[in-house]
């Protein structure tokens, strides 16, 4: 049966360095027996690739001349004894990139080994003599042991070490979105509680779904990574592989920059790299796009509910349009023909000017313009606006004296009488009003101000509606 292109490849791999050790023979074998082939078929085929491997050798392989047998130096190209030119004689091994699998990793990891006994001997490769570690030349026998950094043998280790890179890379799991996103909850509940509490300046409300994440978040321990996460392998592997990489780049361009094994080794951990990246940049983006559309979905609605002052008074408005328009009426009445004064008052001051005709809005508490559930509202009547002129006379008793207000139509018939007296409204303290009738009408000059309202108070719109089209004059008696 013939030998696959796998198994072909695998004992490519294993004699890269010229050592078949048990455990890849072993490997090897199995997968073949796996593929059908018979177990002597495949000894036999490794018996012979092995044996025509070591016609390939390089410089850095040789421990004696090929051509007289004689110890050499690795450093020359030329054995000192015989004259002859050592020529590298380099092994055509295939391409090996596309290669992966168990059976890979396993051999992979004895040609790490073997480098690593190469890399550190105790002992003379030539007469088995213990090697002294201050001295690259055996004491015995004069072997050179050759490990310069730009020797052929190193060059090997490093491929090797980063094609077992690359493999571990492959083997780790790539983690989901759904993994990220709980390695990273407390990050997202952290930025919906910060999100909630900005929003909260402007809608109260969102400061209690903050709080709420701002405790779960204390809860799950902030900033806790868990280390059997998928997503803290993967990062781990990222972070190193990316320095690696650097590390690398720089070794295999200053020291072996014209190797092209040792370029498409690195071109291959690149690449490699590069897929950790796009699959860490992918699900970076997703759980972005997930902590966007969990914050639009808190937000929005509570925006998309609430209203404006404007528009909250436009539906008030709309709910209660009767008493607003009420509450809206105003009408300029004038001073009656004998100077809107009643006679009586006539030698202490006079009144000046129009006055305006309006309606308070009360509850049934006598607080201004709330609305009661019921939507009932009474109203007093208010004229606001005399200026009342001081002749120069004094009143002997002012705080005696208790101005009003009477309303009469255009042919001088009184109007609202249900609801007098409309008494002048008196400087309030409680609501920060210094300024008091009193002290007018007790200095005897200067002028004031002066507002009306009725005591009695009007449920029915229809006796409003009278009184505003009715009323034209006012006196001050």
């Amino acid at each position: 049966m013939a030998i696959s292109n796998k198994i072909a490849q695998l004992t490519a791999l294993a004699q890269r360095d010229r050592v078949m050790t048990y455990v890849e023979r072993q490997t090897i074998v199995k997968a073949a027996i796996e593929e059908g082939t018979a177990e002597e078929e495949i000894n036999a085929y490794l018996d012979k690739a092995f044996s025509e491997r070591l016609k390939y050798y390089t410089k850095e392989d040789l421990t004696h001349c090929p051509h007289c047998g004689a110890q050499i130096p690795l450093l020359s190209d030329v054995c000192f004894y015989c004259g002859e030119k050592i020529v590298n004689n380099k092994y055509p091994s295939p391409d090996l990139n596309s290669i992966s699998g168990e059976e890979a990793y396993i051999i992979k990891n004895e040609n790490r080994k073997t480098a690593e006994e190469h890399s550190n001997p105790t002992n003379c490769p030539d007469c088995g003599a213990p090697f002294p570690l201050v001295s690259n030349i055996c004491l015995s026998c004069g072997h050179i042991l050759q490990e310069h950094a730009g020797s052929d043998f190193n060059i090997k280790n490093l491929i090797i070490k980063i094609e077992i890179q690359i493999t571990e890379i492959k083997r780790i799991p790539k983690p989901t979105v759904k993994d990220v996103f709980f390695y990273r909850l407390y990050l997202v509940l952290t930025f919906l509680a910060i999100v909630s509490l900005i929003a909260g300046i402007t809608f109260p409300l969102m400061v209690i779904p903050a709080v709420i994440l701002i405790w779960i978040v204390y809860k799950i321990e902030w900033g806790t990574y868990d280390a059997k996460s998928p997503v803290y392998k993967a990062e781990d592997t990222f972070y190193s592989s990316l320095y690696d990489l650097e590390k690398y780049k720089r070794n295999i361009s200053t020291l072996y920059g014209d190797d092209i094994e040792a370029k498409n080794v690195l071109a291959e951990f690149k690449t490699t790299v590069t897929g950790l990246k796009k699959v860490r940049n992918k699900n970076t983006s997703i759980l972005a796009m997930i902590i966007l559309a969990l914050a639009l979905a808190a937000i929005v609605p509570t925006v998309t509910l609430s209203r404006t002052p404007n528009e909250e008074y436009l539906d008030n408005r709309e709910l209660h349009l009767e008493i607003y328009k009420v509450s809206e009426m105003q009408k300029n009445i004038e001073a009656d023909p004998n100077g809107g004064i009643h006679s009586r008052y006539q030698e202490y001051f006079s009144a000046k000017g129009k006055a305006c005709l309006t309606f308070d809005a009360l509850n049934k508490d006598s607080e201004p313009f709330i609305i009661s559930p019921s939507g009932k509202m009474d109203y007093k009547l208010r004229v606001s606006g005399i200026r009342l002129e001081s002749k120069g006379v004094t009143i002997d008793a002012p705080d005696t004296t208790d101005l009003c207000v009477c309303l009469w139509s255009k042919d001088l018939k009184p109007v609202g009488e249900r609801i007098y007296p409309i008494r002048i409204e008196k400087g309030n303290l409680k609501n920060g009003c210094c300024d008091n009738v009193y002290s007018f009408l007790k200095k005897g000059s200067g002028s004031y101000y002066a507002d009306f309202v009725s005591m009695d108070t009007i449920s029915s719109t229809q006796e409003i509606k009278d009184i505003m089209d009715s009323a034209y004059y006012y006196t001050v008696f």
